[in-house]
């Protein structure tokens, strides 16, 4: 076999990328759930911890 086919074998076989690409669409699917939930319920969680924090003063 022929260092250059050897080569594009390995490539096509290569799968270190695909593993990263995943990470990379995991990471933006939780942003974008955490945004999400921050922008629906961010004024309401403010609202219950500053009713919370009147009751300790």
């Amino acid at each position: 076999m022929t260092a250059i086919a050897r080569t594009i074998r390995n490539f096509l076989h290569e799968d270190d990328g695909a593993a990263m690409a995943e990470y990379a669409i995991l990471v933006a699917f939780i942003a974008v759930v955490s945004i999400t939930i921050i922008t629906t319920f961010g004024g309401k969680i403010s609202t219950k911890f500053s009713e919370v924090s009147a009751q300790f003063k």
